[in-house]
C-alpha cells in the first residue's frame, strides 16, 4: 500500500513538473487526453490499478497548473505596464546601497488581485509585517543575459515588479510571531558578524540564519566548487541538529511524549521561520513533522511515501514551487540519502575495515548523482570532488552549526556565547582556507555551460529510467546508473578538453553596450565597451570554465572598467594591472588573436579569419565576419544574425573561428517559464 501512495504520489509531482513548461491551452488539452486514457485503462484487466494511481495524479497535476495559470498568473500578469494601487504586508526586504532597497509584498492589487510584489524604495526603517500603500507603475519581471529574473521570482510566486508612482505610505504592524522570530534571526545574525567577524563570522551566520550577503563572491564560488556550497541552503541537515538539541534537552524535561512532541514541532516551526522560510528549510520541516506524526501514531515513515507526500502538500497550492531550485535539490537529496543510497550501499556490501567510511563515500556519490540533472538546468557550475570534501568538511560545518545554535540560545550575549562563537569561528577557518585552493583548481568542478553537457545528462538519466522501469531490479538499476555516470565523465572530459582548443570568440549585448571574449583553452581576454554588461560577461566566462583572463581592454576610463572587474572576475586568475584602454593600445596579439584598435573600431583576425567591428557596418566582401556593435548585428556569409532586439534583455553569440570561415549561433540562459 505505502509503495502505491508513492506512485501515485510521484506521478503528480512528475506530472506537475511537467505542466510548468506548457501553457494553460496545453495544459487543459492534456487533461482530456489523460481523462481518456483513464477511461482505456479501466478497460484493461492486467495492471488495472497501477495505470489508474499513474494516470489519475497526472491528471489532477495539469489540472492544478493549468488552473494557477489561468486564475493566479494571467490575472496578476493583466497589470503588466499599468498603474495600479497596492496595499499589504511588508515580508522580505534586502538593502541594494544606503539609501534604496528592494521590498516584496503580499497583498493585492486594486483591491481584488492577490499578489506578491518586488518594489524598489528608499530606506525608512522598514521592517518585517509592516503594512505598505502605494500607487506603482507595474512591469513583469524578465531574464536578461545577467540574471535570469524572471525564472528566479516565479518559482518565489512574484510576477511583478513595482515602482512608487507619486511616493508611498508605510504602517508599522502589530504584535506578530513571525516578526518577532524574523527580529531575533536578524539579531543574531548581527552579532555573530560583529563577534566573529570576517567570512568566518558571515559563514557561520549563514549556516544559521540562512543570509549569504555578507559573505565574499569569491568564497561563495571557492565553496561550490568545493561541493559543500549546500550546507548554506538551511535543509536537512540544519532541521536535524536542531531536532536533537531540542529532544535531548526535552527528554530531561520529564514531560510526557505527547507534550515533548507538541513543543519539538512548536521549535520546528519556529527555526523554520528563523531561517527564512526558504523551500528547503521548509521542505525539511514538513518531512521531520510526517515523520514525527508517524511516529507518535507508531507507524513506520516509508521513506519515498513520505518524500512523496512533502511534494505534494508543497506544490498542490504553490504549484510555482514545482521548479524552485532550492526545493528541486533539497528533494533531490532527501530522496538519494533514503532512498537510492541504502540499495547502492547493501547492494555491494563491503564489510572491510573501513566499511563506515566507504559506505559514507558510497552515500556521498549518490547525492552527487542524484541532484546532477538539477545543477545542469540551473547553475554554471558543478563540482566534482563534491563527494571527497563533503565526508572531510561537513562534520566541521556541521560542529560550527551546533556551536552556533548553543551561542545562539544564550541571545549571543555573555562570555559563554562570546567563547563559542570564536571556537565556531576556528572550527570554520580551515574549510574557507582549503576551499580557497581548492576553487581556484580547473579539474575539481565541471563548466555547464555547453550544450553537450545537458545533452548527455539528460540522455544518462533517461536510460536509468528506462532501465529502472523495464528491469525493475535493483542489479540492473546501480549497474545502469554506475555505466552511464562513467561514460558521462569520459564523454565530458574529451569532449571539453578537445572543444577548449577551438578558438571562439563571444559577443555580448546589453544595455546598449558590448562586451567581446576571445577564448581559446579556457583562457580568455576580454573587450568591453563601458563595462554597463560586466555581470553578463562574468556570468558566461564562468559557465565556459575560464580559468584564465589574460587582459581586459575598454574603449573608456580603464579605472572604472578595472573596479567592475576587479572582483567579478575572483573565480579565475586576472591581473587588474591588465587592464588597458584601447587608445593606449595599437593593437595585441595574445592567445593567437591578433586585435587591431581604431578609435571604436576593431579588427580581429585568426587564422586567416578576420572580423570587422564597429558602431555602423555596411556589406563587404573584404571581411569573413561584421559586427554591428551598436545594433548587435553580426553579417556573416551573406547572412545576417540579431543577436538581441531588446537592449534590456540582451543576447549573446558564439562565433567559432574556422579558417576564412564563421560559424554563428545565439547562447541562450536558463531554462525559461
Amino acid at each position: 500500500m505505502r509503495r502505491k501512495t508513492a506512485l501515485a504520489e510521484i506521478s503528480f509531482f512528475a506530472a506537475l513538473f511537467c505542466a510548468s513548461f506548457l501553457s494553460v491551452k496545453l495544459n487543459f488539452i492534456l487533461v482530456g487526453f489523460f481523462a481518456i486514457l483513464c477511461g482505456v485503462a479501466l478497460l484493461i484487466k492486467n495492471h488495472r490499478k497501477i495505470l489508474l494511481l499513474i494516470l489519475i495524479p497526472s491528471a489532477v497535476a495539469f489540472t492544478v497548473y493549468g488552473s494557477f495559470l489561468y486564475i493566479n498568473y494571467m490575472q496578476v500578469m493583466e497589470y503588466d505596464g499599468k498603474t495600479a494601487e497596492f496595499s499589504g504586508e511588508i515580508t522580505n526586504g534586502s538593502y541594494i546601497s544606503n539609501d534604496l532597497m528592494t521590498v516584496t509584498a503580499k497583498g493585492k492589487i486594486n483591491g481584488r488581485t492577490k499578489a506578491r510584489v518586488t518594489f524598489f524604495l528608499a530606506d525608512k526603517n522598514i521592517e518585517y509585517g509592516d503594512k505598505i500603500t502605494l500607487m506603482a507603475e507595474f512591469s513583469a519581471i524578465q531574464n536578461n543575459v545577467e540574471f535570469d529574473g524572471k525564472d528566479y521570482n516565479y518559482t518565489k510566486g512574484i510576477f511583478l515588479n513595482g515602482n512608487a508612482v507619486d511616493g508611498y505610505e508605510i504602517k508599522k504592524g502589530g504584535f506578530s510571531l513571525v516578526k518577532v522570530i524574523r527580529n531575533f534571526s536578524d539579531y543574531t545574525y548581527e552579532r555573530i558578524l560583529r563577534t566573529v567577524g570576517g567570512n568566518e563570522g558571515a559563514f557561520l551566520g549563514a549556516m544559521l540564519c540562512g543570509n549569504t550577503s555578507d559573505l565574499d563572491n569569491s568564497v561563495k564560488t571557492n565553496l561550490f566548487r568545493m561541493g559543500i556550497g549546500h550546507i548554506f541552503s538551511v535543509s536537512g541537515t540544519h532541521l536535524v541538529i536542531i531536532t536533537l538539541i531540542f529532544g535531548f534537552i526535552l527528554e530531561l524535561s520529564g514531560l510526557s511524549r505527547r507534550k515533548r512532541l507538541f513543543i519539538l514541532e512548536a521549535i520546528v516551526i519556529a527555526f523554520t521561520i528563523f531561517a527564512g522560510m526558504s523551500p528547503s528549510v521548509v521542505r525539511a520541516a514538513v518531512m521531520t513533522t510526517i515523520i514525527n506524526l508517524s511516529r507518535a501514531a507508531k507507524r513506520y515513515p516509508d521513506p519515498l511515501t513520505t518524500i512523496g507526500l512533502c511534494a505534494v502538500i508543497m506544490t498542490v497550492f504553490t504549484p510555482y514551487q514545482v521548479r524552485n531550485p532550492s526545493f528541486l535539490l533539497s528533494l533531490a537529496g532527501a530522496f538519494a540519502i533514503t532512498c537510492v543510497a541504502p540499495l547502492f550501499v547493501n547492494y555491494i556490501n563491503y564489510k572491510g575495515k573501513f566499511a563506515k567510511t566507504f559506505n559514507t563515500f558510497i552515500s556521498m556519490c549518490v547525492i552527487w548523482v542524484c541532484n546532477l540533472p538539477f545543477c545542469v538546468m540551473f547553475f554554471n557550475e558543478m563540482s566534482i570532488v563534491s563527494p571527497v570534501m563533503n565526508m572531510i568538511f561537513v562534520p566541521l560545518c556541521t560542529l560550527g552549526l551546533v556551536l552556533s545554535v548553543f551561542a545562539a540560545l544564550t541571545g549571543c550575549t555573555g562570555a559563554v556565547a562570546i567563547g563559542l562563537l570564536k571556537m565556531a569561528g576556528l572550527v570554520i577557518k580551515p574549510v574557507i582556507v582549503v576551499s580557497q585552493y581548492i576553487g581556484r583548481s580547473a579539474v575539481c568542478y565541471i563548466p555547464l555551460g555547453y550544450d553537450i553537457v545537458k545533452i548527455s545528462v539528460f540522455t544518462a538519466l533517461i536510460i536509468v529510467i528506462i532501465v529502472s522501469v523495464t528491469k525493475k531490479r535493483t542489479s540492473a538499476v546501480i549497474r545502469s546508473t554506475a555505466i552511464c555516470t562513467a561514460l558521462l565523465f569520459a564523454v565530458l572530459s574529451v569532449y571539453i578538453a578537445v572543444l577548449s582548443k577551438k578558438p571562439q570568440i563571444y559577443f555580448i549585448s546589453y544595455k546598449n553596450s558590448y562586451v567581446m571574449v576571445l577564448n581559446i583553452d579556457r583562457k580568455a581576454v576580454i573587450i568591453d565597451k563601458d563595462a554597463k554588461a560586466a555581470d553578463a560577461c562574468v556570468r558566461l566566462l564562468q559557465s565556459k570554465g575560464i580559468t584564465q583572463v589574460s587582459a581586459v581592454i575598454t574603449f573608456k576610463e580603464a579605472e572604472n572598467v578595472r573596479a567592475a572587474y576587479n572582483e567579478k572576475l575572483n573565480f579565475c586568475n586576472f591581473d587588474s594591472d591588465n587592464c588597458y584602454n584601447a587608445a593606449n593600445v595599437n593593437n595585441i596579439d595574445v592567445l593567437g588573436f591578433e586585435v587591431i584598435f581604431d578609435n571604436d573600431e576593431l579588427k580581429i583576425s585568426y587564422d586567416n579569419a578576420v572580423i570587422y567591428c564597429s558602431e555602423e557596418t555596411s556589406v563587404s566582401s573584404e571581411y569573413d565576419c561584421m559586427i554591428d556593435t551598436d545594433d548587435g548585428v553580426i553579417l556573416y556569409d551573406d547572412s545576417s544574425f540579431d543577436v538581441s532586439s531588446d537592449s534590456n534583455i540582451g543576447g549573446i553569440a558564439e562565433i567559432t573561428v574556422k579558417s576564412n570561415n564563421m560559424r554563428v549561433r545565439r547562447i541562450n540562459y536558463g531554462i525559461g517559464f
